[in-house]
């Protein structure tokens, strides 16, 4: 498309304000760039109105509004000119008129003093049009992509890479060299052959300018290998340098970035635009975003809408780590953003699935003291989603919900079914669409076990049997879990209940004596659980690490809660209110926070590289050690 738009510029007439440059079409195939790309997508793109469609890329920052105004304006005016022109001889004609008479009619007829003045304004609008063009198709090239290199043999390779200084010159040249044998390579047509061939060497020259050369050339390769039948992608890499300066840049920094864009090629189209890429949507836009992907999914094509939610979790997620990676936003910022991703997908998840069920059985309803009410329905999120501190493999701890009670507790449909059955199926459905495998992967591993009697109990409870569980049954440990549970979808009005339970629960922890040793043997317990690696420590579950300092602030929650509100379920401010409620000191609160902090920041790091949270055991000792401190002075 790109060598068929630049043959045809240099062969149209500069007078034709469709075909030639900044003309018309131009203006269209700006547009039409970004409905192929995004369209499948971004429902808001899949309509003919080019005006309209251009005013939703300014709203969703592809295009500036400076860019959207001069594209408007021109286009409109190109319009009225091609309005004119056909009108005098009703002829299909775009060329402006050589005869000066017929000139300054047309220049009178468009409110113009005179024929200079119109084709003054046409020049310039037409040259920023052009801009706005080769800005989206058009990238400045180096002299190495202008030429397709033949293949060369493992020897040549060897020698090219030397000369550009990569350290294991050898391994790296026979990985090259078995890319050209592989089946995935003998397979290409003429076409997809000479657009890898164009960008290998764009690769290797590209890869050589960075620090860890390496590792970015090796991840490239296992890239272009899983993706060579795509061309599509290849010839984009090759033509788009912004895109390849930026990919690699993410590969060598992250493997699991690399591995993502292997097993998800269309993540390439979230690195044509750097600056939308480091720009993290928040919660309200997330939900914009991923509302307007989902409406153009028939309400029961389940497998769509599954497919969709992964799309739209792998380009939010790779923004995420680029901005991480990138240092542009600090940890907290970074797991409020996973943490909205997951909160979003679940909500459209649950919307999805109730109306799924509704059309079948209609609305749950039940008669309390003589009134038939509407049966509610809520999401529960406990451990890391519910602390707002979700990382990049987190599964999601959830419960289900819902106050139904009283008499004739039944659906209102046609296929009448207990509330029980209907809220039970509805978790069942959830649960089935977030957590099973697909082609786009598995969306979250979901975990139901901290709902009451764990998995010996309902899969959904009622509100009021959660609450006299809680409050007569329930162990320590689930006292401890509920300190970062909060109702993340469904009724507003559940959501508040629960929150009156979660403080009336943590209050009444405060009365048991056993408090300080059951924290204790349960943690001790975990110890004696864990094996060890000889030389490793793990950040999460040993001794002195980040576990240790969450079960010393449940702690303190539970001890102190009778007389103060703990509204948050994360750590850090959890930390901060017991310092301001006098329960933990304030030097103490500070160190443990630095420490919390670092090592959730090293995991994440760490789970960008695909690795686990373990680290060496000489790394974090003075930091063990204080957390460690802190245990025997309040704990032991």
């Amino acid at each position: 498309m790109k060598l068929s738009i630049e043959k045809e510029r240099l062969a149209e007439s500069v007078n034709d304000i469709k075909l030639g440059k900044g003309g018309i079409r131009e203006i269209e195939f700006v547009v039409q760039l970004f409905q192929l790309i995004r369209g499948g997508r971004e429902s808001y793109l899949q309509q003919h109105h080019l005006l309209l469609t251009l005013s939703h890329l300014r709203e969703h920052a592809f295009l500036s509004d400076d860019q959207v105004q001069t594209l408007s304006m021109v286009y409109r005016l190109l319009r009225q000119v091609e309005n004119r022109l056909q009108m005098w001889d009703d002829q299909q004609t775009h060329l402006l008129p050589e005869n000066a008479e017929r000139l300054a009619l047309l220049a009178e007829n468009l409110s113009y003093e005179n024929s200079e003045a119109l084709l003054a304004d046409l020049d310039c609008y037409r040259q920023h049009v052009m801009e706005i063009f080769d800005a989206q198709f058009y990238r400045e090239e180096s002299a190495d992509s202008q030429a397709t290199v033949e293949k060369m043999d493992a020897g040549q390779w060897y020698q090219r890479l030397t000369e550009l200084h990569y350290r294991e010159s050898q391994p790296l040249a026979d990985r090259i060299e078995s890319l050209f044998q592989s089946r995935s390579y003998k397979h290409l047509s003429e076409l997809g052959r000479e657009r890898f061939n164009t960008l290998l060497p764009l690769l290797v020259n590209e890869c050589a300018k960075r620090s860890a050369s390496d590792t970015a050339l090796l991840r490239s390769l296992k890239l272009v290998e899983k993706m060579a039948g795509r061309s599509g992608y290849i010839a984009l890499l090759s033509e788009n340098h912004q895109a390849l300066h930026l990919l690699l840049t993410l590969m060598e920094k992250s493997n699991w970035i690399a591995q993502e864009i292997g097993q998800s090629p269309i993540l390439l189209d979230e690195l044509l635009d750097a600056e939308q890429l480091y720009q993290p949507l928040n919660r309200l836009q997330l939900s914009e975003k991923l509302q307007g992907q989902l409406n153009s999914v028939k309400p029961d094509d389940t497998e769509q809408m599954m497919e969709r939610l992964r799309s739209f979790k792998r380009s939010q997620v790779l923004g995420v780590a680029a901005t991480d990676i990138m240092h542009k936003l600090p940890l907290m910022k970074v797991s409020d953003q996973l943490t909205w991703v997951a909160e979003v997908i679940v909500e459209e998840t649950l919307h999805f699935a109730l109306n799924e069920l509704m059309t079948k059985y209609g609305e749950p309803c039940f008669e309390k003291d003589g009134v038939c009410q509407k049966a509610e329905f809520v999401i529960i999120a406990y451990g890391k989603l519910g602390g707002l501190e979700l990382g990049y493999q987190s599964d999601l701890d959830i419960i289900f919900l819902h106050n139904s009670q009283g008499k004739n507790q039944q659906t209102d449909g046609e296929r009448i079914v207990d509330n029980q059955v209907f809220f039970t199926r509805l978790a069942q459905r959830i649960v089935f669409i977030l957590n099973t495998f697909m082609m786009g992967g598995r969306l979250y591993e979901i975990d139901t076990r901290l709902r009451p009697s764990g998995t010996s109990g309902l899969l959904v409870t009622s509100i009021a049997a959660f609450k006299k569980y809680q409050l007569e049954k329930a162990w320590t440990w689930e006292h401890q879990a509920i300190i970062r549970a909060r109702g993340i979808t469904g009724s507003g009005k559940l959501i508040n209940e629960f929150e009156s339970i979660r403080q009336e629960v943590l209050s009444q922890s405060a009365n048991e004596g056993n408090l300080q040793t059951d924290v204790r043997e349960m943690r001790e317990k975990m110890w004696l659980q864990y094996q060890v690696r000889k030389g490793k420590f793990h950040l999460k579950k040993q001794a002195g690490g980040i576990i240790d300092i969450e079960f010393l602030v449940q702690y303190f929650v539970l001890k102190n809660a009778k007389n103060k509100r703990y509204i948050y379920t994360d750590n850090i401010r959890l930390l901060e209110t017991l310092s301001l409620n006098g329960c933990v000191s304030e030097s103490d609160t500070e160190i443990l926070k630095t420490i919390y902090i670092s090592m959730r920041d090293r995991i994440h790091a760490l789970s960008l590289q695909g690795q686990s949270a373990e680290v060496d055991e000489q790394e974090f000792q003075q930091e063990r050690a204080f957390v460690q401190q802190c245990w025997k002075k309040y704990l032991a």
